[in-house]
Order: structure tokens, then C-alpha cells, then sequence
């Protein structure tokens, strides 16, 4: 399970098309970093009636397998929320991370327990791991057959 809380109900998937935009972004915004590393970017996300789930890997595409650098986020959602806005926020957000990650050559720096962090006034949690998510949902939804 990604979320931090304890979830009784099955998640609702981010749309592919959001996560395909983020994923083209963040390709664009990075390419030469990702050139450099030979690596991928993948996005997914979840929410729940509290909780909404980000998640960001840095696969290498050469080598299936390194474990990837995954940045993953959870936000508490409330009655009033806007999920677009947490969104925005917590890409930008990433933003942060992902340039320190690619400028620093050796980045060993994880962080996998979760953390609170504010960015724009807005509370959120995150950890760093080694997560691979790509095949924990692959595991998952054979599983769920």
C-alpha cells in the first residue's frame, strides 16, 4: 500500500491523461539530466476520501535491475480541498527535489519513513525510497484478479 494512512476502501486512480502530461513534462523539463542518468520518469497517483497519493520514480532504462529513486507524497484531502491545486503545488513542489537529485551526482539521501513538509501553504507528507511502484502495482493487481 503507498498511502500513509489506513485505508479501509480501494483507491481511485489518478486519469492516465494527467499522469501521461506529468510524466511529458517532467521528461521535457529534465531531458538532458535524464540523458545523462539513461533514466525514465514514472508518475502515479491515487486518492481516497482523506487521502490523496503522488508518486514520482526515476526508473534507469538500461537496467531494469536498479532499483529506482521514488518521491512520494500524501496529502490529506478535506471536504473543501482542490485537488487540482494540491496537485500544482506538490509538482512544483517536486521540483525542488528533482534539481537537487539530477545536480548531485552521488544522491543517497533517503528518507523512508514519512515526513511533514509546508510548501505554499500547503501541509503535506513525503518519503523518499527505493521503491519500485511500477511493479508493486503490477503485484497488486494480480492480487486483486
Amino acid at each position: 500500500m503507498l498511502c500513509r494512512k489506513d485505508q479501509a476502501e480501494m483507491p481511485i486512480m489518478l486519469p492516465n491523461e494527467w499522469r501521461d502530461k506529468l510524466s511529458k513534462l517532467l521528461a521535457s523539463t529534465y531531458a538532458k539530466e535524464l540523458e545523462i542518468k539513461d533514466s525514465s520518469f514514472f508518475v502515479y497517483g491515487e486518492t481516497y476520501p482523506d487521502e490523496l497519493i503522488l508518486t514520482i520514480g526515476i526508473h534507469s532504462k538500461s537496467n531494469t535491475h536498479l532499483n529506482p529513486t521514488t518521491l512520494i507524497y500524501s496529502v490529506n484531502l478535506e471536504e473543501n480541498s482542490n485537488p487540482q491545486k494540491i496537485l500544482d503545488d506538490l509538482v512544483d513542489s517536486s521540483g525542488h527535489f528533482l534539481d537537487v537529485f539530477f545536480k548531485t551526482e552521488d544522491w543517497e539521501d533517503y528518507i523512508p519513513v514519512w515526513t511533514e513538509e509546508t510548501f505554499r501553504n500547503l501541509s503535506f507528507f513525503y518519503k523518499i525510497s527505493r521503491e519500485n511502484i511500477e511493479l508493486f502495482l503490477k503485484a497488486e493487481a494480480l492480487l486483486n484478479q
